[in-house]
Order: C-alpha cells, then sequence, then structure tokens
C-alpha cells in the first residue's frame, strides 16, 4: 500500500464472536509506540478500509471496500449467511455509484 503525506492508518482489533466484549483496555504499550495517536475504545463497531484509484481528473475508477465486523445473519439467519458473507455487513459499501472496477471484501 503506497502511502500519500499526512495519511494515517488505523489498526481495529476485533472480538472473535458475535456481542463479545472487552473487559479491559491496557493501551501503555501502544501510546509508548513512536507516532501512535490516541487509542480508543469502540464498542460494537464495524470497521472499514477504503482504497481508490482515480483518473487524471481526480475522478474515481476502482473502488475497494473492506468491512470487518461479526455478522448478525450468521447467528441469527443462518439460511441469509452464504460463502461466508454476510450480505447485511456490505450492503451500501459501494454507494449510490456505478464504478468501472469494483472489490468489496467482507472479513468476519
Amino acid at each position: 500500500m503506497s502511502k500519500i503525506p499526512g495519511m494515517k492508518i488505523a489498526t481495529v482489533a476485533a472480538s472473535p464472536v458475535f456481542d463479545g466484549k472487552l473487559a479491559r483496555l491496557d493501551d501503555s504499550k501502544a501510546k509508548a509506540v513512536k507516532g501512535v495517536r490516541p487509542v480508543v475504545r469502540l464498542d460494537n463497531a464495524v470497521a472499514g478500509r477504503l482504497a481508490a484509484g482515480l483518473d487524471e481528473q481526480g475522478m474515481p475508477i476502482a473502488w475497494n471496500h473492506r468491512v470487518a465486523g461479526s455478522s448478525i445473519l450468521a447467528r441469527w439467519a443462518p439460511p441469509a449467511f452464504k460463502n461466508g458473507l454476510d450480505s447485511d455487513a456490505v450492503e451500501g459499501a459501494a454507494g449510490p455509484y456505478a464504478f468501472p472496477n469494483l472489490l468489496i471484501d467482507y472479513v468476519r
């Protein structure tokens, strides 16, 4: 992944089980690393990573959206959870746009 000046990178650690709760958070080691910004606790969060390719005019020609989060469908409506994909989790990942090149990933 190439870096753009001023670009920030976030790392999100998620519970491996649906509706898992963080019992405690010791962020002292993370804060000791040079360049680390504030460490925040996100309860019931879904994380997304976006990347786009732009043409000469700065318009998007490629869109990559990776969504990470627990699957409500896998737990509460297993027949709707097909091929490892929670369609509810990725609904709207491309927005209302039609990109010539589109990749949407779902990580559970």
